[in-house]
């Protein structure tokens, strides 16, 4: 790393951060979709483990199966927003390592347990979630975790996400943001 980045980039990604309840009705283009997933899959995880999995619902449809597993402060928020990721993590990542760590060829034996599997899943899914927030502000949208809205009852509503135990949301879009905004920094 050479230098930091500028004042504008910290500011969109960090500093003016904020969840959102109020979405404009532009899509998120599948462009964009993928430019997000492809920096949130670069954030360093333990053993490069990588565990979260990542379903995107744009659909009505799609966000109808989705509205008897939100809480009722998050439904409104995740019905109107043009996607919903839902953001989970398989428990079996270990499979995996060989291809994504393969400077450690026993890694994969370092999970064995389901207890390890459990916690090291949970934690790297979760940075990967919060790396997937950094990733949709660094793309200029709008993510934030749905709290009270994760449920293993999830795992029925996509095929990609039945191995994960535990599923939790963020929406991705583009705010409608505030009338006022923070002062400058000097």
């Amino acid at each position: 790393m050479s230098r930091p980045i500028d004042d504008h980039c910290l500011d969109q990604v960090f500093r003016d951060g904020r969840s959102h309840g109020a979405w404009t009705d532009e899509p998120v283009s599948e462009v964009e979709m993928r430019a997000i997933y492809e920096l949130t899959k670069l954030g360093p995880t333990s053993a490069n483990c990588s565990p979260a999995r990542f379903v995107w619902v744009c659909s009505q449809e799609g966000k109808a199966r989705l509205k008897p597993h939100l809480s009722a402060t998050n439904a409104e928020k995740v019905l109107k927003a043009p996607a919903t990721v839902i953001i989970g993590y398989d428990l079996d990542f270990a499979r995996e390592l060989p291809r994504l760590f393969p400077a450690a060829p026993t890694a994969k034996d370092w999970f064995a347990a389901p207890e390890v599997a459990q916690i090291t899943a949970f934690r790297n899914g979760t940075l990967q979630g919060g790396y997937f927030i950094m990733a949709a502000r660094a793309w200029a949208s709008t993510a934030g975790r749905c709290p009270g809205s994760t449920t293993p009852a999830w795992t029925a509503t996509s095929s990609r996400a039945r191995r994960s135990s535990r599923i939790s949301s963020a929406r991705s879009a583009r705010a409608i943001r505030p009338s006022s905004r923070p002062a400058p920094r000097a």
